[in-house]
Order: C-alpha cells, then sequence, then structure tokens
C-alpha cells in the first residue's frame, strides 16, 4: 500500500466507496492510485497538461493501478468525458485557482467537494458556501511543519454567521497550535501593512478577533 503524507490522509479519509471521484490537478496520482486500490473501483485524475501527467503516467505503471483513469483537461471539462462522477476533489492549488475552477459548479451533477486551498481558506470556503453546498466536516492537519485545512463539502444549504465563514468549522489534534501560528501571522501582517490600507487591516484584526474566540471555545471545553 502506499504511503500518503498526512494532507494526502486527511483528504483520503473524506472519500466514501460509493463517491465517483475527479481529482482535479492529481499531480503524482498517488492518493487516486491509493484510493483505487483501497475501493477497488475507478477514480478519475486530471491535469492541465499532458506533461504535468506524466509523472501520474509512471505512478499508475508502477502500482499496477489499471483503475485510475487519466484525464487531460482544463478545470472541470474532464467532466465532459467523465459524466458518471459525482465528486470532486481540489487540492494543492491557490484559492483563485480553486475558486475559478468552481465557478461552473452550481449547474453540474456534482454533490460532494474535498478541498485544501493552499492559501486563503476562508475565501474559498465562503464562496463554495454561498454556491449551494455545505461544510460536511472540516480538519486541520499539520504536514512538513505547514498547517493545511481539508473540508468535506456537500451540496445543500445551511445557515452560517460570519464567524463560521471566516474560521469554519474545523476540528483536529493541530487546531490549538494552528490558532496559535495564525494568530501570530496575522500580528506580524499588522506590524508591516501601512496604516493607510484601513481595510486590509480591519480585515486581519477581525481575523485575530475570530482566531481569540475559536481558541476560547476550545479552552472552555
Amino acid at each position: 500500500m502506499i504511503n500518503l503524507s498526512k494532507r494526502l490522509e486527511k483528504i483520503a479519509s473524506y472519500i466514501d466507496k460509493e463517491d465517483i471521484v475527479l481529482d482535479v490537478g492529481c499531480d503524482h496520482a498517488l492518493l487516486d492510485i491509493y484510493l483505487s486500490k483501497k475501493y477497488s473501483k475507478v477514480f478519475y485524475a486530471s491535469d492541465l497538461r499532458e506533461s504535468a501527467l506524466d509523472m501520474a503516467r509512471a505512478n499508475v505503471k508502477k502500482y499496477n493501478a489499471n483503475k485510475v483513469i487519466l484525464k487531460c483537461g482544463n478545470g472541470l471539462e474532464p467532466l465532459k468525458e467523465c459524466k458518471d462522477v459525482n465528486t470532486i476533489i481540489l487540492s494543492g492549488m491557490g484559492y483563485m485557482s480553486i475558486i475559478n475552477i468552481l465557478k461552473k459548479i452550481k449547474n453540474s451533477n456534482i454533490n460532494k467537494l474535498v478541498v485544501q486551498s493552499n492559501s486563503n481558506p476562508e475565501k474559498v470556503r465562503k464562496f463554495i458556501l454561498k454556491n449551494g453546498f455545505y461544510i460536511s466536516d472540516e480538519s486541520v492537519v499539520l504536514d512538513r511543519n505547514i498547517y493545511y485545512i481539508v473540508t468535506s463539502y456537500k451540496r445543500g444549504k445551511r445557515k452560517y454567521n460570519k464567524f463560521q465563514k471566516e474560521i469554519g468549522m474545523i476540528s483536529g489534534n493541530d487546531l490549538d497550535k494552528y490558532i496559535e501560528v495564525e494568530i501570530k501571522k496575522c500580528k506580524v501582517l499588522l506590524t508591516v501593512i501601512p496604516k493607510n490600507y484601513i481595510f486590509k487591516r480591519l480585515e486581519i484584526k477581525r481575523k485575530i478577533k475570530y482566531l481569540n474566540k475559536k481558541k476560547n471555545s476550545i479552552d472552555k471545553k
């Protein structure tokens, strides 16, 4: 069995046997190979260019993962050929790349998303919640000294307040440390962002407030 990183392990934990998956931006396709072996079923994996899929092809051959089907295409384009897909994985990208890919998700047959953004996870969260999905589960995981937020969304509507949209429904053993690190980052930003950047500074101060609120709620448990 393939040894996944902690980040990929968490993503894999959100995939169920009944999910028919397209992993967009699959990189080396190790996640898809792992899942195809675990569930003994087809997993689709895509990337933007054929050259980007070369390592994925090598790994599919190396692990004899004949149930991993590689597709070349931009964003959700491969869905045209994979009409049975009901679940999308988006991980290892910046927030704008993820949002741009998901702009057409509202009119698709996708009922589940598993998302890990390398930047501004709150912006991705707000976009997805606004476009017909709710948070099924959400975790923070520490992998090679970097904290990642991994979220499972399902199609449907639930009400969230501003605090929940900003901080999410995060849980996990690494949550305390993650909050401490994020507060420190925000405080450093406030020392370097000019005072005339009023709205940016207010945004950061609001995030510190929400992070402290989350920390206090954990401490009371």
